[in-house]
C-alpha cells in the first residue's frame, strides 16, 4: 500500500509516492512549466533511475493525470494508494492543523485564494482532479500556515491601526511552514542535536522564498506575513517594499487594483528586475553573459530578512529549488560555524542524491 503526496506550487507540481508502512520514498518527480506555460518538463525518479519528458500540460488539473500515468508506467497502480496528501499554502485562522478534505474544506480554501493567488487556486485544481481520479481514498490537506499557529500576539500584529487586526483579520500568518519545520528537524538530525534545544534559521529558496527563526522546534519569527508577497525578493514577487510606492503608482500613475495585483504577483521579483525570467537558472545565464539587469537581479539582497536576522542561531538549514543552485545568493552561515563553499552541511545522516539537493 502507498501514500501519494501532491505539492501544487506557484510554478510546478511536485509529487512523491511513499510506502504506507515504513514511509520510504518509492518514487518522486515534478511537472515544471516555469520555462513554458503551455508545455512542461515531467521528471520522475524511481529506484535511482531518472527520466524526463516534455508533455502538453494546460493546467494543474491535467498535470495530475500525467502523474498518475507515469507512476503506472513505473509499476505503481492507483489501487494501491491508501491516501493522498495535499500541500495548501494559506489556511487562514480556520485551519491550524491538517484536515480531511471535503466540500466544506474546499470552499474554505477557495475563499482564501485572494490572499494566496499563486498557490491556493493551483492546489484546488490539483485537489479536485485527484479526488475525481481517486474517489475511494481519504484526501488530507496540510497547511503551510499551521506551523506558525502559535506565534505570540506581539509577532502577528502589524504596526497598523489595531482595528484592522480586530475587524478585518489583518495579521501575520507565515508561509512555507511545512518546509521550515522539516528543515529544523533535519538540521537537528544532521548535527546530532535535540531539536528542543536547537536555535536555527531555516530558509526556503524556490520560486517563493522565506526565512524563519526556529527555537526549540517552534517558529519565533518569519519573513512572510499576511500573504506570500512579503519578505525576500522572489521569482515574480517583490518581497518587502515601501508601501508608499504602491500608493504613488495608483494615485499618480493611474495603476488599477487589478494592474497592481498583476504586477506584484506576476511581474516583479527576478522577472521584473532582470526582464529575462523568474527562473534563477536563466537569470544567472544572462548575468554571466553580462546583461546588466540580470546581474543586478542576482546580487545578494538584505531586504525582507530583518525579522529573522537578529535571532541568535546555532545552525542554518535550507531547501527549495533555488537552494540546489551554485549561486552566491543561497550561501549562509551561523555564528561559530564555517560552511563549505557549497553552503551545505553534511552529517552522519546525510543521504546523497543525484543532484545533492536538500529534500
Amino acid at each position: 500500500m502507498t501514500i501519494l503526496v501532491i505539492n501544487a506550487g506557484s510554478s510546478s507540481l511536485k509529487f512523491g509516492l511513499f510506502d504506507a508502512e515504513g514511509f520510504g520514498e518509492l518514487s518522486s518527480g515534478i511537472v515544471d512549466w516555469r520555462a513554458d506555460a503551455r508545455k512542461a518538463e515531467l521528471t520522475v525518479v524511481t529506484g535511482g533511475s531518472r527520466e524526463s519528458f516534455i508533455v502538453e500540460v494546460p493546467g494543474y488539473g491535467s498535470a495530475f493525470g500525467h502523474v498518475q500515468r507515469i507512476l503506472g508506467e513505473n509499476g505503481f497502480v492507483a489501487e494501491d494508494i491508501r491516501a493522498v496528501g495535499h500541500r495548501v499554502v494559506h489556511g487562514g485562522v480556520e485551519f491550524r492543523s491538517s484536515v480531511i478534505i471535503d466540500d466544506r474544506v474546499i470552499e474554505s480554501i477557495r475563499q482564501l485564494s485572494d490572499l494566496a493567488p499563486l498557490h491556493n487556486p493551483p492546489a484546488l485544481m490539483a485537489m479536485e482532479a485527484a479526488r475525481k481520479e481517486l474517489p475511494g481514498v481519504p484526501h488530507v490537506s496540510v497547511f503551510d500556515t499551521a506551523f506558525f499557529r502559535d506565534l505570540p500576539l506581539k509577532d502577528i500584529v502589524y504596526p497598523l491601526p489595531y482595528e484592522w487586526f480586530e475587524k478585518w483579520g489583518i495579521r501575520r500568518f507565515g508561509f512555507h511552514g511545512i518546509s521550515h519545520e522539516y528543515c529544523a528537524l533535519r538540521a537537528a538530525e544532521l548535527l546530532l542535536a535535540d531539536v528542543s534545544g536547537l536555535s536555527a534559521i531555516t530558509l526556503h529558496l524556490g520560486n517563493g522564498c522565506s526565512a524563519t527563526a526556529v527555537l526549540g522546534g517552534r517558529p519565533v519569527a518569519t519573513t512572510m506575513g499576511f500573504t506570500p508577497l512579503e519578505g525576500m525578493m522572489m521569482g515574480t514577487r517583490p518581497g518587502s517594499v515601501d508601501p508608499g510606492i504602491l500608493l504613488y503608482v495608483m494615485k499618480e500613475k493611474g495603476l488599477s487594483v487589478k494592474g497592481l495585483h498583476e504586477a506584484l504577483n506576476h511581474g516583479s521579483g527576478l522577472l521584473g528586475v532582470s526582464g529575462v525570467s523568474s527562473d534563477f537558472r536563466k537569470v544567472e545565464e544572462a548575468a554571466a553573459r553580462g546583461e546588466a539587469r540580470a546581474r543586478h537581479a542576482v546580487r545578494p539582497r538584505p531586504e525582507g530578512e530583518g525579522s529573522c536576522a537578529a535571532a541568535r542561531c546555532e545552525a542554518g538549514a535550507g531547501r527549495g529549488g533555488a537552494g540546489r543552485l551554485p549561486v552566491h545568493g543561497r550561501r549562509f552561515s551561523a555564528p561559530g560555524q564555517r560552511l563549505p563553499p557549497s553552503g551545505r552541511v553534511r552529517g552522519p545522516g546525510h543521504r546523497p542524491r543525484d543532484d545533492d539537493g536538500w529534500r
